[in-house]
C-alpha cells in the first residue's frame, strides 16, 4: 500500500506570500534593517504585479523564517534585480547558523538558486540584505523554498 502523503512536501513553497502577490509584507515578512527603506511596489515585478523593494539610503534587510516539514534538502529560490555593484545577497540560515548566500549583480532580473540541508522542526530563515548605496535599489520577486 502505497503511503497517501508521499511527497506532499516535495514541492509545496514553505515561503508566505512568495510573489508579494498580497500587495503587502504580509505572510511571514520581517523588516529587519531600514524599515522605511522596503515597500512594495506594483512596477517592474518578475511576474505577477507586485514585488518588494528596497531603498538603501541605508543597510537593508528583508527576511522571512519557515519551519521545516521533514528532513530534507531544500532548494532556495528568488529573483533579484539591482543597480548595486557589489554586497547585495540573498542566503539562508538553518537553526540560526548560516548555510548559504549568494551575491548579487547588477543588471536585469537573476535567478538565486542553491541548497540547504534542514532536519524537521528546524528554523530556515531566508533573507535578502543590501549595503547601504546612494541612489541604489534592489527588486525582489518569487522566493520559494521548496
Amino acid at each position: 500500500m502505497q503511503d497517501p502523503d508521499r511527497g506532499a512536501y516535495e514541492s509545496q513553497n514553505l515561503i508566505g506570500n512568495p510573489s508579494f502577490e498580497w500587495g503587502s509584507l504580509n505572510g511571514g515578512w520581517i523588516k529587519e534593517q531600514n524599515s522605511t527603506g522596503i515597500a512594495i511596489q506594483n512596477t517592474g515585478s518578475y511576474s505577477g504585479t507586485y514585488k518588494a523593494a528596497f531603498n538603501t539610503k541605508a543597510a537593508t534587510k528583508l527576511s522571512q523564517s519557515v519551519t521545516a516539514p521533514t528532513t530534507k534538502t531544500y532548494t532556495v529560490t528568488a529573483y533579484v534585480v539591482t543597480n548595486i555593484a557589489s554586497n547585495v545577497q540573498v542566503g539562508a540560515d538553518v537553526a540560526g547558523v548560516n548555510q548559504a548566500q549568494q551575491t548579487v549583480t547588477t543588471g536585469s532580473y537573476k535567478k538565486i538558486t542553491f541548497t540547504i540541508t534542514a532536519s524537521v522542526g528546524q528554523s530556515i530563515k531566508v533573507w535578502i540584505s543590501a549595503p547601504q548605496s546612494t541612489n541604489g535599489w534592489v527588486g525582489i520577486d518569487d522566493v520559494s523554498v521548496q
